[in-house]
């Protein structure tokens, strides 16, 4: 499955920067602290002859082709122009992850895979800094994790993917579409000039989007778990090469709560979920845009509700 032309992917460069040392996690998302051994962490820089290449995942990970075949997404590796910190200069934010948060995130994304709410991801080593030399060394203690992936094709990608084979079966090829940097759609002039009528067929396929996304949610509360306040929007779901969906990114305050009666979190979660639509893809934007926004919002409802199946066709 490529990725769609749509998405708001770059080609980086991934520079060995750190000293680190490399756990290898079992099914359950623990580490192994027997047999680990020392690797070079790479930090996300502008692509150069000689670096390794990889693929931007979200704002702060990249995906790294291994020599098996395999793809592997690094969370989290810094920024391609900025590499490691910024100008806020929180390195646990935008660059390298606690490891407090990395163990927690290995522990949920095993947990959900366990459930079946996260086939395309299988957390598989945490790289953990052991570099004195940089500066930030001893202010924190630092992680990598490595997470073996079959697809990081995000749900909001898919939308788009969708709205642009739309726009080029009615003849508007020249459309732009991207995520722009606050997460909602950016059209170009001609995007937003277009009145566009949204067919049944595209009403159809959106609406299978967001049935699965709420069958998605709904199997995770059913299943006893939290997605978290911090990942409840359609771009931390992935669609798999089978067309299911999976939940990823579980360091935005995924939790175990067994038989407990946090109802009031689970309709947080949902209600959020469902108002990052309108965020994202509604407000400012075309009718017709908004339309086919709304599709998604009372489909997700309805999957939730039914429980549905956590597929997109």
């Amino acid at each position: 499955m490529q990725h769609p032309p749509v998405a708001a992917r770059r080609d980086v460069g991934l520079a060995p920067r750190f000293k680190g040392l490399r756990l290898l996690v079992d099914d359950g998302g623990a580490p192994q602290p027997d047999g680990a051994v020392a690797v070079a962490m790479p930090v996300k820089v502008t692509p150069q002859p000689g670096l390794p290449k990889g693929l931007s995942s979200g704002a702060s990970s990249a995906l790294l082709r291994e020599a098996d075949g395999r793809t592997v997404r690094i969370k989290r590796c810094g920024f391609a122009t900025r590499g490691i910190g910024g100008p806020v200069g929180h390195v646990g934010r935008i660059g390298l992850m606690g490891i407090a948060e990395a163990l927690q995130e290995c522990r949920m994304l095993a947990m959900f895979r366990a459930q079946g709410l996260a086939a395309a991801c299988k957390p598989e080593a945490i790289d953990i800094l052991a570099d004195p030399s940089v500066p930030f060394f001893e202010e924190n203690a630092y992680a990598m994790v490595r997470i073996g992936v079959t697809s990081d094709v995000r749900a909001d990608e898919w939308l788009l993917r969708l709205v642009t084979e739309e726009l080029d079966a009615g003849g508007h090829e020249d459309v732009r579409m991207s995520v722009a940097g606050n997460e909602r759609i950016g059209l170009d002039a001609g995007g937003k000039a277009i009145g566009l009528e949204v067919t049944g067929r595209l009403l159809e396929r959106a609406g299978a989007l967001g049935k699965g996304l709420g069958g998605l949610m709904r199997a995770t509360h059913d299943a006893g778990l939290l997605r978290g306040r911090g990942s409840v929007w359609m771009g931390n779901d992935v669609v798999g090469p089978d067309l299911r969906l999976s939940a990823v990114d579980a360091d935005g305050g995924a939790r175990w709560i067994g038989e407990g009666s946090l109802a009031a979190m689970r309709r947080i979660e949902v209600a959020e979920y469902a108002a990052g639509f309108a965020d994202c893809y509604s407000w400012g934007q075309p009718d017709w845009l908004a339309e086919l926004t709304t599709v998604l919002f009372e489909t997700f409802l309805d999957g939730y509700r039914a429980a549905a199946d956590f597929k997109v066709g």
